[in-house]
């Protein structure tokens, strides 16, 4: 018997809620233990959360509560000798799905809203840079090539438009469009082929290194990629060195990479105040929840 996997609530989450279909199948292992946990505690009838008790004496409905699910998670530690981990993770589920259906309008009241995880801390990786530093990689970057400009294009690049590594090193004249201010980029693994938008500084530091002499005889000899070193394309290794080195000379302690530039292009945004959705479409994620770890989870919808 399904009383959870039927109900309008789990339908409705699994419709609309911007998880990938990954972490979906993952919350419906942890929502089957709580239905197999509310059928062997009795339960009859038609799952309402907003009904979910009736005292006859009143003969009154209340909410499902705190104290129910906190016999759920004894439950599964004394009968089914789960781990803190797995405690963690279910957790995170409930949190997840009541408190969608909370902010969607169908339930009343959200029974984990100040629900205690204490069992499991995953560590957080916070691979951005702040301001400080990003201005300060981008002096050094002008600075190490002042005569092409070449590296500094590249840090602004990867710092305003969070194109990934490989992304970067095919990055080809035809895929530049000025009069749009965007840069056409193919699909990828966890992104949609789309377009990033460049902003007025950048557009102009590209036009400036495009029309550079330098640039100029390395298309002139039939070479299709813009950025390149010795006279042969960045290879990812080259690319990694690049940065490595100027974030040496700028005094950052992190460790850089095209990947650190594109999470802290999205935590840059975030802090001007840029709704989610938005550093979403820049980084052309197909999954909101993809976003989610780049930044915190402020303004999401």
């Amino acid at each position: 018997m399904s009383i959870i996997l039927t109900s309008k609530y789990y339908l409705y989450w699994k419709t609309y809620i911007p998880l990938s279909p990954r972490s979906i199948q993952q919350y419906t292992t942890e929502l089957k233990k709580l239905e197999e946990y509310i059928l062997q505690s009795g339960f009859t009838g038609c799952l309402n959360f907003d009904q979910f008790y009736f005292y006859k004496p009143t003969q009154e409905y209340s909410s499902i509560d705190e104290e129910f699910l906190r016999g759920f998670i004894r439950y599964l530690k004394e009968q089914k000798n789960a781990s803190h981990g797995v405690l963690f993770s279910t957790i995170v589920a409930l949190r997840n799905f009541f408190g969608f259906l909370k902010a969607s309008g169908l339930i009343k009241v959200n029974p984990v809203s100040s629900f205690h995880n204490p069992y499991y801390q995953r560590k957080i990786y916070n691979r951005a840079l702040s301001l400080k530093e990003s201005e300060q990689l981008l002096q050094v970057a002008l600075k190490a090539d002042p005569f092409t400009r070449q590296y500094y294009v590249i840090v602004l690049l990867l710092l305003t438009t969070g194109l990934r590594n490989s992304e970067l090193r095919s990055l080809t004249y035809d895929q530049i469009d000025f009069e749009r201010n965007v840069i056409y980029v193919d699909k990828g693994q966890k992104t949609n082929a789309n377009t990033v938008y460049m902003t007025d500084n950048l557009a102009d530091e590209m036009a400036r290194y495009l029309f550079h002499p330098h640039f100029v005889q390395w298309k002139e000899k039939n070479n299709s990629i813009i950025f390149h070193k010795n006279n042969a394309p960045y290879r990812n290794d080259t690319l990694n060195n690049l940065l490595k080195t100027l974030s040496k000379q700028a005094g950052i302690k992190k460790e850089v990479s095209a990947h650190c530039l594109r999470h802290t292009m999205a935590y840059l945004m975030q802090k001007e105040g840029v709704s989610i959705r938005v550093i979403q479409r820049q980084l052309r994620h197909k999954m909101l929840g993809t976003t989610l770890r780049y930044v915190s989870t402020v303004n999401t919808f």
